[in-house]
C-alpha cells in the first residue's frame, strides 16, 4: 500500500482492490453525513462500496457542497452545469445553502446554462475562452442579468413545452427549440398582443408538423402581436377544404375587424408546407417572408386578402425565397375516411385584395399562375426582378386594364437590355438587403426604372 504522503495507486490487475485508508476516508467523508468512524448500514438508502469499504450514503452531502462552494466558480459551475437550470433550480438548489448560494449567484454556471441552451445568441456578452470553451472573463452582464436572460427566452424542449413556452415568453424575448422534429395534434395558436420570436435550432433541422383529424385547422394561428419565426420547417396536413378558413399551414388573421390590432409574422429562412391545403393565408394582417420556401403545397403558395378594407389592410411581403410547384392538389387517399380533397389548379401567390410585394424571388411551375390579383379594387401587385417560369397558364395575371387596381401594380422583369436600366435595378437590389421590411416595401415602388413587359394574363 503505497505511503500516505504518496498518491493512491490500484493495483492493474484488480479492479476491485480497496483503495488506501486515506482515499477511503475523504470518499467517505464527501458522501455521507456521519462521523469520522460511522458505518451507515443503518442508512435504508445505503449501499455496499465496490472497493470494499463499507457502506455509504450517496443522496447525503455536507462536505461536497462546501468543496464546490470553495473551489473557483468556473469548476463548481462547470460540474453542475450538465444538470441544467432547471434541475439545479428546482431540485439541486434546496439540498443546502451552499448550493442555493451557488445556483443564483455563479456568474459563470448561468454563462453555461445560457450558452447550452443558445439564448447568449440573443445578447451581447463578451468572453474571453481558452481551448476548452470556458469563460475566463465575463463584462457587461451581472448574474442576475443572465438569469433574466435565461427566464425571459425559454427552451424547448428543456424548460418547458412549445405550448407553455408561447404563454410564458417575455415581450420582446425569444423561444429557442432544440433541433428535432416536433409532432402536434392542435393549432399553435399565437393570440398575445406581445412582440417575441421563435428560433430553430441552427444545429440541425426543427420541424414543427401539424397532423391532425380536425377540420381546417392550421399549423400555426397568428391573432395578435408580431411573431418572427427563424430556421424552422413548418409542415401541415389537415382534413378539410376551406382554404380561406384555416386549411393552411399558417394562418394570420385578427381576432377581430379592427385594423388597429392587425397580427404580423415575419419568417427568415424557414421552410413552410401543406400537403392539404395552402401554405400562408393572410387576411387583414401581414406575413413578411426572407430567405423562406414555400413549395409543394396542395393549393395556393401565398394568399392575400383584406376582407375588403383595401391595399394596405393586408399585406404579404417575398423577398429571395421560392415559391415553386404550387397548387398541385392532394391525393384523397390522405383524407378518403371523409371524401375531401383540394383540387389542382392554385397560384404560387395569389391576391385578393391587399398588396403583394414579390421581390428577386422565383415564383415558378405553379399550376396556375406565378402571381394574380383579381379584384377592381384594393389590390397591389408589385413583382420586381423575380423569375417567373413555367407557370400554367403564365407568369402574372393583372387585375383588369383600367382597374383602380391596375394602376396599383408594378411589375419589374429581368429583362432590361439597356446597361443603365440593369445597374439602377443592381442597385437598388442592393440598397434593399440592408433595409426593414417598410423600408423596402417604399424603396420598391419608388425606384426610377423602366418596366419591363412579362407574359400577363388580363
Amino acid at each position: 500500500m503505497s505511503s500516505p504522503s504518496s498518491s493512491p495507486m490500484l493495483p492493474q490487475s484488480s479492479p476491485l482492490s480497496p483503495l488506501s485508508e486515506t482515499s477511503r476516508l475523504l470518499r467517505k467523508r464527501l458522501c455521507c453525513d456521519s462521523s469520522d468512524s460511522g458505518d451507515m448500514s443503518s442508512s435504508a438508502s445505503s449501499y455496499t462500496s465496490a472497493e470494499g469499504g463499507g457502506a455509504f450514503t450517496p443522496t447525503a452531502f455536507p462536505l461536497l457542497p462546501v468543496f464546490i462552494q470553495s473551489a473557483p466558480d468556473v469548476v463548481a459551475a462547470s460540474i453542475l452545469r450538465f444538470l441544467g437550470a432547471r434541475e439545479c433550480v428546482l431540485s439541486i438548489g434546496s439540498t443546502s445553502s451552499a448550493f442555493n448560494t451557488l445556483v443564483h449567484y455563479n456568474l459563470h454556471l448561468w454563462w453555461f446554462f445560457n450558452h447550452d441552451t443558445k439564448k447568449l445568441a440573443l445578447d451581447t456578452i463578451t468572453t474571453t475562452n481558452n481551448n476548452n470553451n470556458t469563460p475566463l472573463t465575463l463584462t457587461m452582464r451581472t448574474v442576475s442579468e443572465l438569469i433574466d436572460l435565461y427566464i425571459r427566452n425559454p427552451c424547448v424542449p428543456l424548460d418547458m413545452s412549445l405550448v407553455s413556452a408561447i404563454e410564458k415568453v417575455s415581450d420582446e424575448g425569444s423561444i429557442v427549440i432544440r433541433h428535432g422534429h416536433y409532432t402536434f395534434n392542435r393549432t399553435l395558436v399565437l393570440a398575445r398582443s406581445a412582440t417575441f420570436s421563435i428560433l430553430g435550432d441552427d444545429e440541425g433541422e426543427t420541424i414543427l408538423e401539424l397532423i391532425t383529424n380536425t377540420a381546417d385547422a392550421p399549423l400555426i394561428f397568428v391573432k395578435r402581436g408580431t411573431v418572427t419565426f427563424d430556421n424552422l420547417d413548418l409542415r401541415h396536413g389537415s382534413r378539410g377544404t376551406n382554404i380561406w378558413g384555416g386549411q393552411a399551414c399558417v394562418h394570420v388573421k385578427p381576432v377581430s375587424s379592427s385594423l388597429h390590432s392587425r397580427p404580423r409574422a415575419q419568417f427568415n429562412s424557414c421552410g413552410i408546407f401543406s400537403s392539404t391545403g395552402r401554405g400562408i393565408v393572410v387576411i387583414a394582417g401581414s406575413a413578411f417572408l426572407r430567405e423562406c420556401d414555400v413549395s409543394d403545397c396542395a393549393a395556393t403558395g401565398v394568399y392575400v386578402g383584406s376582407n375588403g378594407h383595401g391595399e394596405d389592410a393586408a399585406i404579404a411581403g417575398i423577398y429571395k425565397s421560392s415559391v415553386n410547384r404550387n397548387g398541385q392538389g392532394h391525393d384523397p387517399s390522405l383524407n378518403n375516411q371523409f371524401g375531401e380533397y383540394v383540387n389542382r389548379g392554385h397560384s404560387g401567390v395569389y391576391v385578393q385584395d391587399g398588396s403583394a410585394y414579390v421581390i428577386d424571388s422565383e415564383v415558378s411551375e405553379n399550376t396556375y399562375t406565378g402571381i394574380s390579383g383579381s379584384s377592381l379594387y384594393g389590390c397591389r401587385i408589385v413583382s420586381f426582378y423575380n423569375k417567373l417560369d413555367d407557370n400554367e397558364p403564365s407568369a402574372i395575371q393583372l387585375p383588369p386594364n383600367g382597374s383602380e387596381s391596375r394602376s396599383l401594380c408594378r411589375v419589374v422583369g429581368r429583362g432590361q437590355s439597356m446597361e443603365s436600366e440593369k445597374l439602377k435595378v443592381q442597385t437598388a437590389l442592393t440598397e434593399m438587403e440592408s433595409m426593414d421590411w417598410e423600408s423596402m416595401l417604399d424603396h420598391v415602388t419608388q425606384v426610377d426604372v423602366d418596366e419591363m413587359e412579362v407574359s400577363l394574363v388580363d
